[in-house]
């Protein structure tokens, strides 16, 4: 089983009605239809310092660790392109914090680095481990939608928790092998493409993204009883290693 934790972004500057705030609520009254796909939803202030406390507490969560004891689970972004005209798969996020305009709390950084560890510029970039290629050209192909790959996710509040997601999810599956992925698409205004299509289209990317991950779950399925014995063990530690990963992101706007 794939597990998905959607999130998308309230209203902001200029932005008074935000599609993926919508399609969140949409997908969570949907919910009842399949309560094991989803394991958790979120809207999303549209400020760089809620968004990084909020991948702290749910990736060091020990429901997150306990479903990707399971099998994958997905973090799945949803942001507002106010020029797009179609849908977005982002391959990649930005170690750059440069907003266009203030966030919702009022910050706005020109040129600061998101993850200033040592090492860390404001060209390095993490890239989802989906192939995210494939995702657009199924989703483009079969189910007809106006779907590619974007390589360039802005340097506003999205590209920033995209950033940070990534970082999660890298450093928890280098910790403890956790089977943790980060995916951010954009979505253009529901004038653009109705509000009807932008959720048929978010179903699809559910479906697309849990039948690519579908190796990875008959692998976990196929575990010997006695792995089953010892994968509430597991779980706990790696809930704890979780949470040991989540201050590896720094450089977070006071």
């Amino acid at each position: 089983m794939v597990h998905f934790v959607v999130t998308g972004f309230s209203t902001f500057l200029g932005v008074s009605d935000n599609p993926t705030e919508r399609l969140v609520e949409m997908l969570e009254q949907r919910g009842a239809e399949s309560p094991d796909l989803i394991l958790s939803t979120a809207v999303l202030e549209v400020a760089a310092q809620p968004a990084k406390e909020w991948l702290a507490q749910v990736y060091a969560s020990p429901e997150l660790a306990a479903a990707a004891a399971e099998g994958p689970v997905v973090l799945l972004h949803l942001g507002v392109d106010v020029s797009g005209c179609g849908f977005k798969l982002e391959r990649q996020a930005v170690n750059e914090a440069t907003f266009c305009c203030p966030d919702q709390r009022g910050w706005r950084p020109q040129g600061q680095l998101i993850d200033d560890r040592p090492g860390c510029t404001l060209s390095t970039h993490l890239q989802t481990d989906l192939d995210v290629g494939q995702l657009a050209a199924q989703l483009a192909g079969r189910q007809r939608h106006n779907a590619a790959v974007s390589l360039d996710a802005g340097r506003f509040v999205c590209n920033y928790t995209y950033y940070l997601s990534l970082l999660h999810s890298e450093a928890a599956r280098q910790r403890c092998g956790a089977p943790l992925h980060s995916l951010f698409v954009h979505v253009p205004p529901a004038t653009v493409i109705s509000l009807e299509q932008q959720f048929a289209f978010l179903l699809d990317v559910l479906e697309a993204v849990a039948a690519a991950l579908a190796p990875a779950v008959q692998a976990a399925a196929g575990g010997t009883e006695a792995a089953a014995q010892v994968a509430p063990r597991a779980a706990v530690a790696r809930a704890d290693a979780l949470a040991e990963g989540v201050a590896v992101a720094a450089g977070a706007p006071a």
